[in-house]
């Protein structure tokens, strides 16, 4: 339908993403958690978004899609920071598949710019003339002394050789992904100490990719295979075996042959007068378990 907010299904078919794309591979490496403050201060610190916290759906479009915007740039810098950077090529795609994702939880796609190239220029612009020290960042920055466990899922080895206290690496990545202007409109004051850190976190984090599992590096796998054992009719077996199904993305999980439900994940099978939940987008850029999920991780914003 002409106009509409959300996309039809199969315009939205064409827009999720599978193993074979940037943002599937690039996007769920457990170190990119070290990156997780990085969007949530530059959402926080545009005041629509600050005068809307905790319901993001109730924001202009164009503050929406800036909550969009974050998580694309916090990516491709997290990946250059903590894990590996993506080429210009690489870079290219993965904007125009996020981009598309955006459409699965409801920015519009004139919101923002067709290409990587006048996304920067947007980004920048937005960053420079509209960001401020708003209430909710002070709010997000006394929260994050509260963090007490590792912010990733790594193993205790490896946890260790970063040799900082959780809420102090949390900062130091989040913080010290943001360039210096912006910092100075935020208020956030570094030290050489603080630089000094952050660079050391940033080679570590990348020196651990020889001894991490691949599972630690491409969690989506995981994230997809475990909803689809949750959904109704979904079984997480085809995920994991057969990666894509009639040609659909992989995150679109199989309905469950056996009437009886499926003998492999445990899920009962709906019945006639049982119909299958629909899906409702939410602002952390997934949709509620129902079959699919609509975009990876997030959230950062999680």
């Amino acid at each position: 339908m002409a106009g509409a907010l959300f996309p039809s299904d199969t315009e939205s078919d064409r827009l999720l993403v599978g193993p074979e794309s940037v943002a599937w591979r690039s996007t769920s490496d457990v170190r990119l958690n070290f990156a997780v403050l990085y969007p949530l201060l530059l959402q926080v610190a545009h005041p629509t978004i600050d005068a809307a916290v905790g319901d993001y759906s109730a924001l202009e479009p164009a503050a929406y899609a800036w909550v969009h915007a974050t998580l694309v740039d916090a990516f491709v810098r997290g990946t250059a920071c903590f894990t590996s950077a993506m080429s210009e090529p690489e870079t290219d795609r993965f904007y125009r598949e996020y981009r598309g994702l955006g459409r699965l939880i409801g920015v519009r796609e004139r919101d923002l710019p067709s290409t990587w190239a006048r996304f920067r220029s947007y980004f920048r612009r937005t960053a420079r003339y509209q960001l401020t020290r708003t209430a909710s960042v002070d709010r997000v920055l006394d929260a994050v002394h509260e963090v007490a466990t590792a912010p990733a899922p790594m193993p205790d080895r490896l946890w260790q050789a970063i040799r900082l206290p959780a809420r102090r690496a949390v900062w130091l990545g989040g913080t010290g992904l943001i360039g210096p202007e912006i910092r100075r409109r935020l208020e956030i004051r570094r030290t050489r100490l603080d630089d000094a850190e952050f660079a050391l976190l940033s080679a570590l984090c990348r020196s651990l990719t020889p001894v991490m599992s691949a599972s630690l590096k491409v969690t989506a796998r995981n994230i997809c295979a475990s909803a689809g054992a949750r959904s109704p009719g979904g079984c997480s077996d085809d995920l994991r075996h057969t990666g894509r199904w009639d040609n659909r993305p992989i995150w679109r999980s199989r309905p469950c042959s056996d009437q009886a439900g499926c003998r492999t994940c445990g899920s009962p099978r709906p019945t006639p007068s049982e119909p299958r939940a629909s899906t409702k987008p939410c602002s952390a850029g997934r949709s509620t378990p129902t079959g699919r999920v609509r975009a990876s991780r997030t959230a950062v914003v999680t």
